[in-house]
Order: structure tokens, then C-alpha cells, then sequence
């Protein structure tokens, strides 16, 4: 597991654990602890994203654009592409996809920590192949994400212009 980085004598719970090649995610954490005195700091967003920027926000890509540019660069193999279309199609049957982005405005999407338990356990496979692949991505947790501009159950999407949130 990778060592987590003190933030003002906290120290992440198993934040990346799941960006190490060839070992299986760990269910995902909000959560950071202040060993010492036990308090936790919770988190209401998280984001996984990569570390390459979106040639329409100029914001780094999220987990669904960088498994679709493997896809369409043909560096899965069927059997994982497969995979990853079921994922996708799970995403697109059980929540609902943001008026911004169906409108292709500059915007990114950011899961609300305390509702997606289980999207975060759907996801995991799509990190798995992004591991597989050595494709590097980060799991962000936060709460400040600017502007929101949608916001349901589950998501928050946010205005994005010249590669920042706004």
C-alpha cells in the first residue's frame, strides 16, 4: 500500500492504494484520521482522474474518457473492452447523465462521497483495467469543486474555463 502523505497530522486511509499495478483496489476512502487523537475529516466530493487534460476543458480527464481513448486506441484486449462496456452501460442505465455534459459545455463531474457507495464498488473494475494498463490516474477527494452547474443524487457537475474550476 502506498504510504499516505501527512496533511496537518492526517494522514490518508487507503486513498491510492488502488493506483498500485497489479494490486486489486481496496474499497474506497473519504475519510482521513488524525492518529493521535482519533478525529476524522470527512470529504463531499471525489473525482478519479488522470493525469492528462481533456482537449474540451483542459481540465485532467475522468475515469470514462480515459478507458473510452484505450478503447478507441485499441490498447485493450476485446475481453476488457467488453468489461469496460458493461461498466459504461451500467453508468448510463443507473445514473443519470448531466444536462451539461449531454450539452458538451465545459464541464466535469465529481461523485458525492456520501451517497455512491455502491458506484464506487462498480468502478473499481475500470480502475483495475487503468491499472492493467499502466494508465496513471488519481482518486481526489474534496469540497470545495467551484461552480456547480448540475447537481442530483449522486453528482455534482462543475464549470470548468481555461482548465480551472470555477
Amino acid at each position: 500500500m502506498e504510504k499516505g502523505v501527512d496533511i496537518e497530522g492526517y494522514r490518508p486511509i487507503l486513498l491510492k492504494e488502488a493506483c498500485t499495478p497489479g494490486i486489486s483496489p481496496s474499497p474506497i476512502k473519504q475519510d482521513y484520521i488524525n492518529e493521535g487523537k482519533g478525529r476524522v475529516m470527512s470529504y463531499k466530493y471525489m473525482r478519479i482522474q488522470g493525469r492528462e487534460l481533456s482537449y474540451v476543458t483542459q481540465y485532467p480527464k475522468g475515469i470514462f474518457s480515459m478507458c473510452w481513448r484505450m478503447v478507441f486506441d485499441g490498447k485493450m484486449s476485446k475481453e476488457d473492452e467488453e468489461c469496460f462496456k458493461g461498466i459504461d452501460d451500467w453508468f448510463k442505465e443507473n445514473l443519470p447523465e448531466p444536462e451539461p455534459c449531454q450539452k458538451g459545455e465545459k464541464v466535469i463531474t465529481f461523485f458525492k462521497v456520501e451517497n455512491t457507495e455502491e458506484m464506487q464498488e462498480k468502478i473499481k473494475p475500470a480502475m483495475e483495467l487503468l491499472d492493467k494498463y499502466e494508465h496513471p490516474y488519481d482518486v481526489v477527494y474534496t469540497n470545495h469543486v467551484g461552480e456547480i452547474v448540475y447537481e442530483d443524487e449522486w453528482q455534482v457537475a462543475v464549470k470548468v474555463e481555461n482548465g480551472q474550476m470555477v
